[in-house]
């Protein structure tokens, strides 16, 4: 197996994907993102992403490339769905590494928020944290 494949699997069984209202973790724009017991593999998560950046399945990122926060839309060339890429900016989250940057974040609602969302404007702001674990 790939590693961009391992990091999907990984993403894959470490989230789960809830119907906005429902009460989970982290809010991406389209949807909530909760945590299996997989998510308690952080190392294993840093790891895998550091293999998997500069492989992709249509799209490659170099370190910096990927610290830029880029939309879920870039993302998800990348690791192969772009829901998939919104559950990994989750995971993110959860970890520490990064927050996600959703038109709600900003203030934005309504039809302006949809439209940006159907944009790309699903990205994530990387800590420090992620810098170090991906340097």
């Amino acid at each position: 197996m790939s590693a961009i494949h391992d990091l999907a699997e990984f993403v894959s069984s470490a989230t789960e994907q809830f119907r906005k209202g429902d009460a989970v973790s982290v809010d991406v724009g389209f949807f909530i993102v909760g945590f299996t017991e997989h998510a308690a593999a952080k190392n294993d998560f840093i790891r895998l992403l550091r293999e998997a950046l500069p492989e992709g399945e249509y799209h490659q990122f170099t370190v910096d490339e990927f610290l830029g926060g880029p939309s879920y839309i870039t993302s998800g060339a990348w690791i192969g769905d772009q829901g998939l890429a919104m559950r990994l900016y989750a995971l993110l989250e959860h970890y520490g590494l990064a927050d996600v940057v959703t038109p709600a974040t900003l203030g934005v609602e309504g039809e302006a928020a949809r439209e940006l969302l159907g944009s790309g404007f699903v990205m994530f702001a990387a800590k420090s944290d992620l810098k170090e674990a991906l340097a």
